[in-house]
C-alpha cells in the first residue's frame, strides 16, 4: 500500500506512505508515514494549487494527514477560502476531520456500493456549475464571490 502526493500544477509525484518506509511516524504493522515530505511538499502543492487554480484537489485527509498541525493548518485555509475543494475525507471518528465534515459549506457526498458510479458524474457537475458561475462573474467585472467554498 503506498500513497502519493501528487503536484497536478508542476507534474510530480512525491512517496508519502509505503509499507516499507522507514520514517518518525509509523502506525504498528500497517505502514510507515513520511510526516516530513507532507508538510513540505504536500503543503507547498496544496498552497500552489490554492494560488494558481479555481478548484483545489486533496485526495486523502485522513487522521495521518490532520496528524501534522502544518498541513492541518495548510487544509484549513484552503478550506476558508474562496476556492472550491474537493476533497475525499475518511470515515474515521477524529474530531479534526468531524470539523470538516460539519462546516456549513461543506457538501458530504457518502460513497456506498449503489452510488459510487454516479457521484463522479453528480460532483463534476456541481464543479463545473461553480466555475462557470465563477467565470461569468470574472467576466461582468464582479471578481468572485466572496465567502468559502463552492455554491
Amino acid at each position: 500500500m503506498m500513497s502519493q502526493v501528487k503536484n497536478t500544477v508542476e507534474g510530480r509525484n512525491r512517496q508519502i506512505s509505503d509499507q516499507d518506509l522507514i520514517c518518525r511516524f509509523e502506525i504498528p504493522s500497517l505502514l510507515g508515514f513520511n510526516l516530513a515530505d507532507l508538510e513540505t511538499r504536500g503543503s507547498a502543492s496544496v498552497l500552489k494549487a490554492l494560488e494558481t487554480c479555481d478548484v483545489v484537489i486533496v485526495d486523502q485527509l485522513g487522521t495521518l494527514e490532520l496528524s501534522s498541525i502544518v498541513f492541518r493548518r495548510v487544509v484549513q485555509t484552503v478550506l476558508d477560502s474562496s476556492r472550491c475543494v474537493l476533497a475525499t475525507v475518511t470515515l474515521s471518528d477524529d474530531p479534526a476531520l468531524d470539523q470538516i465534515r460539519g462546516r456549513a459549506d461543506v457538501e458530504v457526498y457518502p460513497v456506498t456500493a449503489s452510488n459510487r458510479s454516479l457521484l463522479p458524474e453528480d460532483v463534476a457537475a456541481r464543479i463545473n456549475a461553480w466555475v462557470t458561475e465563477r467565470g461569468q462573474e470574472r467576466r461582468n467585472g464582479a471578481g468572485p464571490s466572496q465567502g468559502p467554498g463552492c455554491p
